[in-house]
């Protein structure tokens, strides 16, 4: 027995005791409407699970009441990303090409950051983006889906302002479910950490520790934090590990 229910926007399929994302809807200023992605689950388009655009809608609302009843989920993902796979194509190429020409004219992050919500928010130093947190955020895309983490390198444009420090704050307080904080030596000097760490002190005397949670870099002392706080140990899991971790403790909120 199935079902295909929407979580945010975000379609979902559940089956049995599996989940299981099958796209999502999202706002593309370009055209002026609601476009719904899924997810090529075979790999009949390209690479296995990569995004496909598929219809437009004048509303969110449309596009889920399309997308969400349970035949023509079944329909408008398994057969129209099926139909191809046992014919012979032979503009299989135009096809591949129109398909990246029309993923091309949409925008990777179209969220307005001052409004929108994410589930998870990540509080790093410079000097572990590119060893560790780009690999993480990679993870997390996969599993989560665009727009529902909160990670610098995606949102350059909106980020580019006066007020950063107050503006990143309220990211952090009060629109992200989970705080990852990534400590360690370097987070303790880091400029930025420290914004970041004045929200999440905040968060942990509202006695919201479940928002939070520590992964550990190096032995680096971080004011704030003590010995008895529990932490992920960076140097014994890999990057995918940790970011399944992240996601099981979002589940739990």
């Amino acid at each position: 027995m199935s079902s295909i229910i929407w979580h945010g926007q975000n379609l979902i399929q559940r089956a049995g005791g599996n989940t299981e994302e099958l796209g999502y809807v999202k706002f593309d200023p370009s055209s002026n409407s609601y476009v719904l992605w899924l997810r090529d689950l075979r790999g009949v388009f390209g690479p296995k699970n990569a995004y496909i655009r598929c219809d437009e809608f004048s509303s969110m609302e449309e596009a889920k009441q399309k997308a969400a009843s349970s035949t023509s989920a079944f329909l408008f993902h398994w057969m129209w990303l099926v139909y191809l796979h046992d014919q012979d194509l032979e503009d299989k190429a135009k096809i591949d090409q129109e398909i990246s020409d029309r993923n091309a004219s949409c925008p990777i992050n179209t969220v307005e950051l001052e409004n929108h919500e994410f589930d998870v928010a990540l509080s790093f130093p410079g000097s572990a983006r590119k060893d560790l947190i780009e690999e993480i955020v990679t993870h997390l895309e996969k599993q989560l889906g665009p727009d529902r983490h909160f990670y610098d390198k995606n949102y350059p444009a909106q980020l580019a302002r006066p007020s950063l420090d107050t503006f990143l704050q309220a990211i952090y307080l009060k629109r992200s479910k989970l705080i990852v904080v990534f400590i360690g030596g370097d987070y303790q000097s880091s400029y930025w950490c420290s914004i970041e760490f004045s929200a999440i002190r905040e968060i942990i005397n509202n006695k919201e520790n479940n928002r939070i949670m520590y992964i550990r870099l190096d032995e680096g002392e971080v004011e704030g934090i003590f010995p008895l706080d529990g932490y992920i140990d960076c140097q014994e899991y890999g990057s995918e590990q940790i970011a399944e971790f992240i996601i099981e403790r979002l589940n739990l909120l």
